[in-house]
């Protein structure tokens, strides 16, 4: 798996959970950089809106772990995901602003 491979499967899945009010935004790490290992995950840029908190309630966190698991599941890769609203400056300046975003 490399990153233009990840790349696309992010834009071709972006949409199905955007219905749901989750969104992936960008990859960022070791793969954006080009320089993962066969030990690196798959570092993904997400944010789950208020729409997908009032749609699933206390169950978004089960969710979140569901969609996680269908993403490793899908690129064979474990997959970390990163929620953009969470992050301090630090995060901000070191994933947002280095991301690839799709």
């Amino acid at each position: 798996m490399n990153k233009e491979q990840i790349l696309n499967y992010l834009r071709n899945v972006k949409a199905k959970y955007a219905q749901e009010g989750f969104l992936i935004q960008a990859l960022f790490g070791s793969y954006s950089r080009d320089d993962a290992t066969e030990k690196s995950d798959i570092d993904i840029l997400v944010e789950a809106t208020p729409e997908f908190a009032s749609k699933y309630g206390f169950k978004s966190f089960e969710r979140i772990r569901q969609i996680q698991s269908e993403l490793s599941n899908a690129l064979g890769v474990h997959v970390d995901l990163a929620d953009r609203t969470g992050m301090g400056k630090t995060g901000k300046k070191f994933i947002i602003d280095r991301a690839l975003y799709v």
